[in-house]
């Protein structure tokens, strides 16, 4: 996929507003102003700028004595304060936008480091460190940085959203949030719990309770306050007037990330991770791919990947006789030795740990013809190989990491006429732990929500997870390079720019990339 929503704010200059109602970036259309139940208009992805160049300064980790201590201290006794009163609270920032971005100097020229996302709440210094461009005061938060408090990021927790976005992303699982895709039927995106009265109107076709089938772990929860008695969800991703039923509706070729549910009127409804409510009678559990790649230890170079269905590995010695040990799985990675013989008529190739496997049906990831020049020391780059369907990531001239991925469906042709995927050398420009990525193109219309593990290295191609298919090892994307979950979720960790873990985004320069046919 090519298109994202977050990349085109992401890569405009950074300037923060005193009017609650302007954009967070005057190069971009102005999201807060979107039509009463409309969802708004994803704007053309523009043309990559260079990556900018790295700074020979960057901004300072926050100091302990510009934080007040995580620790409890015990208070000292005194007539009015009595011995165990409750400590002050640690400061924090509430995120209230789509994106509230994170500088690196408390100015609006600042550099843009990073975002925060909507609900995200962080550390900050008890006072601001500058006023320019910003009356409420530039915050410095955790780790590093600057966030200007206004109508886009507030200092206290009394808003919608504190409680509403309690449920961030696991950036310790293959997938951030529980995912769901559209059913038979596209469902209606309320931004409030629609009462019997609205369904009839709204979805006249509905004929009562339906089977629900949430995702694990999305076991319908009370009504919180903040969706009580006809209250409209928060609108960070755009704006509706508070007597907006809904948003329209999803298109078929939809999925959505998930944060709770709620049963309402007979009827569950999930809060996606945008702040809509979703008939989850008209959603789909996502079940993605379980394929991953292998990690390799020092001296482990030369990788396959088994692409033959009932293919064995066998013990023993090929010139006095084989004897099967187990069968190996459709794309199981193996390491091999290096050493072959032939028993048969048949050629086998050695494992490192000395059991052989046939040759025929092994997909080889073979290393690039030459190392670039700057694979060198510890740097770390990642070379795809367009005609073998394969990704190793390295440290230097080592391999560490080699796994199957899809590439654009049209293989190695023009990317500007065709779904291919761009070749050449790049660098991470910038970093998503979730990304919208639709098209409205004729005859190919579809919208993925919250694309997880997302790393753009040219203009809209990008390095992300697919949890709709499980075809790794075969072309099949618009051009991006599709990797399982588990594997985006490890190079998203791996690769520059490190996206600290409250915030969700972030800019490079990063690592590099190489794309070869």
């Amino acid at each position: 996929m090519r298109r994202s929503r977050a990349l085109s704010v992401l890569l405009t200059c950074a300037a923060c507003s005193a009017e609650p109602t302007a954009s967070l970036d005057p190069d971009t259309p102005d999201l807060a102003r979107a039509p009463s139940g409309a969802v708004p208009a994803a704007p053309d992805a523009p043309e990559a700028p260079a990556a900018p160049e790295p700074t020979e300064t960057e901004a300072p980790e926050l100091a302990a004595e510009d934080l007040p201590s995580l620790a409890v201290e015990e208070a000292p006794a005194s007539a009015s304060a009595p011995a165990d009163a409750e400590p002050d609270p640690v400061p924090e920032l509430l995120a209230l936008a789509r994106e509230v971005f994170v500088l690196d100097r408390p100015s609006a020229d600042g550099k843009k480091l990073g975002y925060l996302r909507a609900g995200a709440r962080v550390t900050r210094s008890a006072e601001p460190a500058g006023f320019d461009g910003c009356s409420g005061g530039y915050y410095r938060i955790a780790p590093q940085g600057y966030v200007c408090a206004g109508p886009f990021a507030r200092l206290d927790l009394d808003h919608p959203l504190a409680r509403l976005g309690r449920v961030r992303p696991d950036r310790t699982a293959p997938l951030p949030y529980p995912y769901a895709k559209v059913g038979p039927v596209p469902p209606i995106l309320y931004t409030r719990l629609p009462e019997p009265a609205d369904l009839r109107w709204a979805e006249p076709d509905y004929r009562g309770r339906a089977r629900s089938t949430l995702p694990l772990g999305l076991a319908p929860r009370a009504i919180p306050e903040e969706l009580a008695e006809g209250r409209t969800t928060p609108a960070p991703f755009g704006r509706y007037e508070p007597s907006t039923l809904n948003a329209g509706r999803a298109l078929p070729d939809s999925s959505f990330a998930l944060l709770e549910s709620f049963s309402h009127a007979g009827r569950n409804y999930a809060l996606s991770a945008d702040y809509l409510l979703l008939p989850s009678d008209r959603l789909e559990p996502v079940r993605p791919s379980t394929f991953h790649g292998i990690a390799l230890e020092p001296g482990e170079t030369q990788v396959a990947f088994v692409m033959r269905r009932g293919a064995q590995r066998f013990i023993g010695d090929p010139e006095q006789g084989l004897r099967v040990a187990r069968a190996l799985d459709y794309r199981e990675a193996v390491v091999l030795s290096g050493k072959q013989a032939r028993s048969g008529g048949r050629l086998l190739r050695e494992l490192s740990n000395g059991d052989w496997v046939r040759d025929d049906g092994l997909l080889l990831v073979e290393p690039p013809t030459s190392l670039p020049s700057f694979a060198r020391g510890n740097t770390t780059w990642i070379h795809v190989s367009l005609s073998r369907q394969t990704l190793v990531a390295y440290e230097g001239e080592r391999p560490v990491y080699a796994t199957l991925v899809s590439t654009g469906k049209d293989g190695a042709g023009d990317p500007k006429t065709t779904l291919s995927t761009v070749q050449g050398q790049f660098r991470i420009h910038t970093k998503h732990v979730t990304a919208r990525m639709d098209s409205d193109e004729p005859d190919d219309e579809y919208d993925h929500r919250d694309v997880p593990w997302v790393a753009y290295f040219s203009e809209g191609y990008a390095l992300h997870a697919a949890y709709w298919h499980d075809a790794f090892g075969t072309p099949r994307s618009h051009g991006c390079v599709n990797l399982s979950p588990a594997d985006a979720r490890f190079l998203f960790h791996w690769t520059e720019p490190a996206v600290p873990q409250s915030w969700h985004g972030a800019l490079g320069p990063g690592t590099r990339v190489v794309i070869a046919e």
